[in-house]
């Protein structure tokens, strides 16, 4: 890990909490440098921030890397949720990274990472921390001066205790969202939530706004803008266990 990684986690006092983002930014860099396959120290931290800029400095924001002192061409998302790790890559432009390299997801218990197929999960962390295989900020959609499109990626992990507060409807949901709920059975609500908050998170991730953008502005289960892929993702065949939700989204995709 690089040095703004170390001073972050070392700044975290919950024990728990610091193992997991440990575990996280260790999974994300092997998941990484397995697919440019290079050795994970050979990367050095690139995170973009709408706020703070771009660079080795920051240790938030969107993950990237660089590799031998250029951007490493590969987008990346990283989500945890109750011990566990989702990672997502992709080419971080249409004309990719060098070398072939194909967009990726993958889910790990805290501390683990997979290789996955092409637009396919990526990597989990187990409790332990273990893991197992499995430039400048550009608005998501924009090009390149060498007109290539931008490719930016998101992945989001959710489990069903997340969803469960009072008002949640009310924060996450648009008016349309709440009337699809209403007519759910019961049993199928709290599964529901949980998917379109996954599907929110990873949206917004991917157009790079966060949840500067209000979650019940956006809709969850629309057909996706030009060139916006949005899938759920089978967290059971990811290997993590039942009550989570996981999605995936990527925008500027041919």
């Amino acid at each position: 890990m690089d040095p703004p990684e170390r001073a972050r986690a070392a700044g975290i006092t919950d024990p728990a909490a610091r193992r997991d983002f440990l575990a996280g930014r260790i999974a994300l860099r092997e998941f990484a440098a397995g697919i440019l396959a290079v050795r994970p120290g050979d990367l050095e931290t690139d995170y973009s921030c709408p706020d703070c800029g771009t660079g080795p400095e920051l240790d938030h924001g969107r993950p990237g890397y660089r590799l031998h002192q250029v951007p490493a061409g590969l987008g990346l998302s990283l989500s945890r949720s109750h011990g566990w790790a989702l990672l997502a890559a992709a080419p971080a432009s249409s004309a990719g990274p060098a070398g072939s390299v194909r967009p990726a997801s993958s889910a790990r218990p805290a501390g683990s990472v997979r290789p996955a197929g092409s637009v396919r999960p990526a990597g989990s962390v187990r409790p332990d921390g273990s893991v197992r295989p499995a430039g400048s900020v550009r608005p998501a959609g924009s090009v390149r001066p060498d007109g290539a499109a931008v490719i930016t990626v998101g992945v989001d992990l959710e489990h069903g205790s997340g969803v469960l507060f009072p008002g949640f409807d009310d924060v996450a949901l648009t008016p349309a969202e709440r009337q699809l709920l209403s007519a759910l059975a019961p049993e199928q609500a709290m599964q529901w939530r949980t998917a379109a908050w996954a599907r929110k998170e990873a949206l917004l991730k991917a157009r790079g706004t966060g949840l500067r953008i209000e979650p019940s502005s956006v809709e969850a289960y629309v057909e996706p803008l030009d060139g916006t892929i949005l899938v759920d993702l089978d967290t059971v065949a990811l290997g993590l266990p039942q009550g989570f939700a996981g999605a995936l989204a990527v925008v500027g995709a041919d």
